[in-house]
């Protein structure tokens, strides 16, 4: 039987511990400060960042709401007498619908290419456990996540390839509640500040305000419905409209900052803000990394969005919203 473990780099761990004696107290603690270091330095940057994209998909499909269970399928011990490889996550849908997910993320814009071998590895197990097995890729140039079966890719030159343009037209990302977002180009954040002290710095004006007042404005409308302005607030931090900011004072004490975010594209009776697994990656992506690129927290909680309210509120003619569901496209 072979045993299949989950580990940073077996090879690395199995090099430190063979040359330490486990009942001295000394080399014990040597051995945990090594595994450590290993798993904060020595992780290659392949598993590492495979890693965050791994959990964020996890995290993804759970604010999205459409699934009964998401569970890693890859933790713990696996035991077979196969060549094996055990996908990333068990997904079942509210629907009953069950299968295996590997998730892949590429920088490429073009073509994302899988090994033969470690395609047919993860099916076996699929067979072995009688799950259909589906591909998720985050194309990261994109910000857009795909979900592809196996029958979407070709096989060329022993590989599992598939086009970014395949991926796209066949991708089931919707099967999750994956929604696109549509809203009229006329959405503001307004600060209503009083001002507490003025001076002068370097012949420039500095003014210290305190935040009396936060408005949202959208359709030329006031919103007052917290639920929905929370879930509108994510939209301005998260989507992939511009911000411009405008600042008005004319001496008094009150100082106002308006935020209005528009789409960087023609304006039309309404515009794209993003998908929601998009800007759901943003944010946890802003939450996992710091400016550099480096992963600052592996392991984020507490930040699942509702979305619920977005339903509630797509027959309402103050506040006009499209919700657009992409299909997979057979053809």
């Amino acid at each position: 039987m072979k045993d299949i473990r989950t580990s940073a780099d077996p090879q690395a761990i199995f090099e430190i511990s063979k040359t330490l004696k486990v009942n001295n107290i000394h080399d014990s603690e040597l051995l945990l400060q090594r595994l450590k270091e290993l798993t904060k330095f020595g992780i290659k940057d392949t598993v590492k960042y495979g890693a965050i994209i791994e959990m964020i998909f996890g995290k993804i499909l759970f604010s999205l709401s459409k699934c009964k269970v998401i569970k890693k399928e890859d933790s713990g011990d696996t035991y077979s007498e196969d060549d094996i490889k055990v996908p990333d996550y068990r997904v079942v849908l509210c629907d009953g619908r069950q299968f295996l997910v590997e998730v892949k993320e590429t920088n490429g814009s073009k073509i994302y290419r899988l090994n033969d071998e470690y395609v047919k590895a993860l099916e076996r197990y699929s067979l072995l456990v009688g799950n259909e097995l589906k591909i998720a890729i985050y194309w990261t140039k994109y910000n857009f996540w795909c979900l592809n079966s196996l029958s979407d890719f070709s096989i060329v030159n022993n590989k599992h390839c598939i086009s970014m343009e395949k991926s796209f037209k066949r991708n089931e990302f919707a099967i999750f509640g994956d929604l696109a977002i549509g809203l009229v180009p006329n959405l503001r954040l307004r600060l209503i500040t009083k001002k507490e002290e003025e001076k002068n710095v370097e012949d420039k004006k500095q003014i210290k305000a305190r935040i009396q007042k936060i408005e949202m404005i959208y359709n030329d409308k006031l919103l007052k419905d917290n639920k929905i302005m929370s879930v509108f607030f994510f939209f301005m931090l998260y989507g992939k409209w511009g911000c411009k900011e405008l600042v008005n004072y004319n001496g008094t004490d009150t100082v106002v900052f308006e935020y209005s975010f528009n789409p960087h594209e023609e304006k039309r009776d309404f515009n794209i803000i993003g998908y929601l697994s998009s800007m759901l990656t943003r944010l946890y992506k802003d939450v996992c990394y710091d400016k550099n690129g480096e992963v600052k927290n592996a392991f984020p909680t507490g930040l699942n969005i509702d979305f619920s309210p977005i339903r509630e509120y797509t027959k309402s003619k103050d506040i006009p919203m499209w919700i657009i569901t992409i299909v997979k496209n057979n053809e």
